[in-house]
């Protein structure tokens, strides 16, 4: 995906997973958009009937300097609301493995009757839940993220 595709995604909807406290973590999972929404959104603001094009065929024999220029001022992929659902899932991801890092490091270094311990593992089991929950929201299989990862 562009950059300028992915900001504007990121205004439709941007995935946020943050500490709320020592033991829990505040996100907006509940207010991820429906598909129907996400569809009209790439064909609103992506404009993918009138910005796709084929990479391979050349416009009225144009020479080819002229067409990299064209198209580096066109989206050059089809995207779809699958593909938009794919970056969410990656985005609170690698949010979600932030404190899953910092937890795991937590109960490595304190010791086990520490307080930073308890709170580590009860954020870790959130982590879980959570991880589980976005697959669930997103309605992701695991077969399904390798087919729209060449898309990020």
């Amino acid at each position: 995906m562009d950059t300028i595709v992915k900001e504007k995604i990121d205004l439709f909807f941007s995935p946020t997973v943050s500490s709320l406290f020592f033991s829990s973590l505040e996100h907006n999972i509940p207010l991820i958009k429906k598909d129907l929404d996400i569809q009209q959104f790439c064909n609103r603001e992506l404009c993918q009937s009138i910005l796709y094009i084929n990479k391979a065929k050349n416009i009225c024999g144009l020479p080819d300097e002229i067409m990299n220029i064209i198209t580096s001022y066109i989206f050059r992929g089809y995207i779809n609301y699958k593909c938009i659902k794919f970056y969410w899932y990656n985005q609170y991801m690698n949010d979600l493995s932030k404190y899953e890092t910092e937890d795991r490091f937590d109960i490595m270094w304190y010791s086990k009757d520490s307080k930073e311990v308890t709170w580590a593992r009860r954020r870790l089991a959130i982590i879980e839940a959570l991880k589980i929950t976005i697959g669930l929201r997103l309605g992701y299989k695991e077969g399904d993220l390798q087919k729209y990862s060449r898309f990020i």
